[in-house]
């Protein structure tokens, strides 16, 4: 088995329960994988995935980072199961040393891991509104490998905030560990919190201020509070605009992509942009989390 190289966590909950240093740790870890760095488990890992809610860069990236590390996984037909708790002691007893849950609605996970029979390792890749720790980390990644630093990097954060998990967790993380952040976009699609993490401005004012623009999917339009047209005019990144930003800045998306209401198609792939390295990223990091929990 290869010496490991990273701190070992129990569970990977919350982006609170991640230190600073701890970050770096893993930003590091993963970066070394990207350059291609391997590990190799002593004995056998078993995991399940719990995907409640649908995703793509999450799930897929988890299964790729798996792969990648020999783990082997549980195949769960979630129409079955009847509760969260149960399917996680059902698991617990039948030996898998950890699942990956990702939930509609907002969960407890740390009332999750306190049960006394539930013995395995839990790794939250989002729950409801609350935080998706697994997300940010990759993303943190993306920025650090880009500026090698974040104290003093701005960050401009755009869209729906309110109802992104991976906006809760990334915001919290990036001003512990130094960055500003400036808002934009519909006031009421932010959280009660954020006046006390930067200021709201124009998004004209924050395209050409920040170092990073990062912007999340307007998840609102289910509610029918905006039409598309009026929200992409309004706050959307058109190419127009993309180019009131500095030089050095780059682009970021959470995910999935609202083409022509978040940012304008040709950004996507454009030579600021960084969605494509921010999603490769996502494996790597899975890898440094897998590694943290299972060794």
């Amino acid at each position: 088995m290869a010496r490991r190289s990273i701190k070992h966590f129990q569970h990977f909950i919350s982006i609170d329960n991640v230190s600073s240093e701890d970050i770096q740790q893993f930003i590091q870890r993963a970066l070394s994988y990207k350059k291609g760095d391997s590990y190799h488990f002593l004995e056998p890992k078993f995991m399940a995935n719990l995907f409640f809610d649908k995703s793509t860069r999450n799930k897929y990236s988890v299964e790729m980072a798996q792969k990648r590390l020999g783990v082997k996984t549980v195949d769960i037909e979630l129409e079955h199961v009847n509760s969260l708790y149960d399917t996680a002691l059902t698991l617990s007893a039948l030996d898998v040393d950890a699942l990956v849950i990702r939930t509609k609605e907002e969960q407890d996970f740390s009332r999750l891991v306190e049960q006394p029979n539930i013995h395995c390792s839990i790794i939250n890749a989002g729950n409801g509104m609350g935080q998706n720790p697994i997300q940010t980390m990759a993303d943190l990644m993306t920025i650090y490998e880009e500026f090698q630093r974040f104290e003093g990097l701005k960050v401009g954060v755009i869209g729906d905030v309110k109802h992104s998990r991976s906006a809760h967790s990334n915001i919290r993380a990036l001003v512990r560990l130094g960055a500003k952040i400036l808002f934009s976009g519909p006031k009421e699609l932010l959280v009660e919190e954020c006046p006390l993490f930067g200021n709201h401005v124009t998004i004209n004012e924050l395209l050409e201020e920040v170092d990073v623009v990062m912007i999340y999917r307007s998840q609102f339009n289910e509610d029918n509070t905006y039409k598309t047209e009026q929200y992409f005019d309004q706050y959307g990144l058109t190419k127009e605009r993309a180019k009131m930003m500095k030089p050095h800045a780059i682009i970021m998306h959470s995910g999935p992509i609202e083409r022509e209401t978040d940012l304008d198609s040709q950004l996507i792939e454009s030579e600021q942009s960084r969605i494509i390295i921010q999603l490769k990223n996502t494996i790597y990091m899975n890898m440094a989390i897998l590694e943290a929990v299972l060794a």
